[in-house]
């Protein structure tokens, strides 16, 4: 099928039932993707280097066209010189952003819990909560048809012998109905960036005890990628956590 140009606007009607056609055909909306992810790629390498001295709502549509790039691909993060947090009532050492000392920044139960013991190994240089309202690292997944981005919650940076590392970590609501979609999004931003991320965890809270998915091991990346419903999700996370 070929998609014509509706110049008569008696055919624009007939112009959009073959439009919707063919945006169902897994194969054309891959092509698409494809350019688009070329198209993309090739306008940051020539002129994301300009994009510094643009207003902010520029440089915010900016960032957003990049999140629509399918294919997962390394984009240098720069993070602003002030973040905005919300305070809590407890404090954790070696967040970026805190002055000195402890960030009193706030966190929920389970973000504290798979947050708190990385920031006490003596390997940990610092973390980041990855933005409160809109990160500043983002992972594309899948949902059908549409690309569509998520925010990790935690980096952690961490010394290996004499190389810093940045470990992935993300409390992952596995009962959500986008929950498969994000892991297998996350799991495919591991595959393909292994060279430059450490740990990729995915944490759940199953019943009273917190269970993890070691996504930088190809073994559990194969497992998550063949899901299809969130309760096999639950009995991964019940047999490898």
């Amino acid at each position: 099928m070929r998609l014509r140009l509706a110049a008569d606007p008696a055919s624009i009607g007939v112009a959009r039932l073959e439009a919707f056609a063919l945006a169902s055909r897994d194969e054309v909306m891959d092509a698409v993707n494809s350019h688009a992810s070329t198209r993309i790629d090739a306008l940051r390498a020539e002129h994301g280097g300009t994009i510094e001295g643009q207003s902010a709502a520029k440089q915010a549509r900016y960032r957003a066209i990049l999140r629509q790039v399918p294919a997962p691909s390394l984009v240098p993060l720069k993070l602003p010189e002030v973040a905005i947090f919300g305070r809590g009532t407890g404090s954790l050492p070696g967040h970026v952003y805190a002055d000195e000392g402890e960030a009193p920044i706030y966190l929920n139960g389970w973000e504290a819990d798979s947050i708190g013991p990385e920031t006490a190994k003596p390997s940990t240089i610092g973390w980041l909560r990855n933005g409160e309202r809109e990160g500043w690292f983002c992972v594309p997944w899948r949902d059908g048809n549409i690309w569509r981005g998520f925010f990790p919650d935690f980096l952690v940076v961490r010394k290996d012998g004499e190389r810093l590392i940045v470990d992935i970590i993300d409390p992952h609501d596995h009962t959500k109905p986008d929950a498969v979609g994000k892991a297998q999004g996350l799991s495919a931003y591991a595959a393909a960036h292994a060279d430059q991320v450490g740990h990729v965890d995915l944490v759940a809270k199953i019943g009273t005890r917190y269970r993890r998915l070691h996504l930088d091991q190809s073994a559990i990346r194969r497992r998550v990628d063949a899901l299809t419903s969130t309760g096999e999700l639950l009995n991964l996370y019940q047999s490898e956590g």
